[in-house]
């Protein structure tokens, strides 16, 4: 599912307008975002948990060389989805 095809089932399903849609969409996101940056993780019921996770430097082998390329420490987002949402799939 791309990001229209979301708008449209959010749409049919809460029975809003497409401006409305996307009002909703643009304002969970930035939620997320928000929330990351200052609390680095959201949980939303019955669906799952957002977190912000470090990454250690490593070293990696570039493909097709015999050289070594280190990859410095990084933030990124691990997403745990709960027993609920685990059984409905």
């Amino acid at each position: 599912m791309n990001r229209s095809e979301l708008l449209k089932q959010i749409r049919i399903r809460a029975r809003i307008t497409n401006v409305e849609s996307e009002a909703f969409l643009k304002a969970f996101i930035e939620t997320v975002y928000h929330e990351l940056q200052e609390n680095g993780e959201i949980k939303i019921l019955n669906f799952g948990k957002f977190r912000k996770v470090v990454l250690k430097p490593r070293t990696i082998k570039v493909p097709g060389s015999k050289t070594e390329k280190k990859i410095g420490a990084r933030n990124t987002v691990r997403f745990v989805p709960f027993s609920f949402l685990k059984e409905v799939i």
